[in-house]
């Protein structure tokens, strides 16, 4: 090989190897900006879509600005409903779970599930054996939310499978984001199932599942849990 060959390829490759760092520079830069970009657009879109839906309310019942950091319960304008926050935090309104028990229905269920064994219905707070106020189904829950005043109001209730589904955050269902509830107002919220008032032609229980599908597969003697609501849904 010639002189002038090495010299050349002496000066190129460390040239190459600059073009491609910059490049490489570049790629990242790009991407980390599109990344940005998105998320800043899909905030802004969140936003403007849900400050007039949701309002905050404090534990009397009174509107809140969205940005506060404490709140107990949640209006929503759109529909007219109040819904229970859910808090880990707090003992009654905890991720503790129920049977389906509602003594109004044709086909009620029963106050527990397994009356000869105390340990195997003890899924919620409070729960004594000698108390039927304190069973974990769905009827006395509510009577207990009902008797604290939760957020100044005494008819909390199990909501419909199509008023639970009014949660549903129609931007984060498009965008995939899980879960599909704006957890800027629900925080705690576990995308499992949830007990509704619906009951089917065949006399089953709906339950919702992931938001946003209704099933119609669960034994009212299942632990599931529960996200109560009060008010109805306004007409359009």
């Amino acid at each position: 090989m010639s002189a002038l060959y090495h010299y050349l390829r002496g000066g190129l490759v460390p040239t190459l190897r600059i073009l491609s760092l910059m490049l490489i520079t570049l790629t990242i830069t790009s991407t980390a900006h599109a990344s940005s970009s998105d998320s800043e657009d899909h905030s802004n879109l969140d936003t403007e879509t849900h400050q007039s839906k949701f309002v905050k309310l404090d534990s009397a019942g009174e509107a809140l600005e969205n940005n506060a950091k404490k709140w107990a319960c949640v209006a929503d304008n759109v529909t007219g409903l109040t819904w229970e926050k859910r808090d880990p935090t707090t003992a009654l309104h905890g991720h503790d779970t129920y049977i389906w028990y509602q003594p109004e229905q044709a086909i009620s269920g029963s106050p527990r599930a397994h009356p000869e064994l105390d340990w195997a219905d003890s899924t919620c707070f409070g729960f004594n054996p000698d108390d039927s106020t304190s069973f974990c189904n769905t009827s006395s829950y509510a009577e207990r939310v009902n008797q604290s005043n939760y957020c100044g109001f005494s008819d909390w209730r199990l909501p419909t499978a199509n008023e639970l589904l009014t949660l549903v955050d129609p931007d984060r269902k498009l965008r995939n984001i899980k879960p599909l509830i704006d957890t800027r107002f629900f925080p705690f919220h576990q995308p499992f199932l949830y007990w509704t008032s619906t009951v089917n032609s065949n006399g089953i229980v709906a339950t919702v599942f992931s938001d946003d599908r209704i099933f119609a597969n669960s034994e009212r003697s299942d632990t599931i849990m529960v996200r109560l609501v009060r008010g109805n849904i306004s007409p359009d």
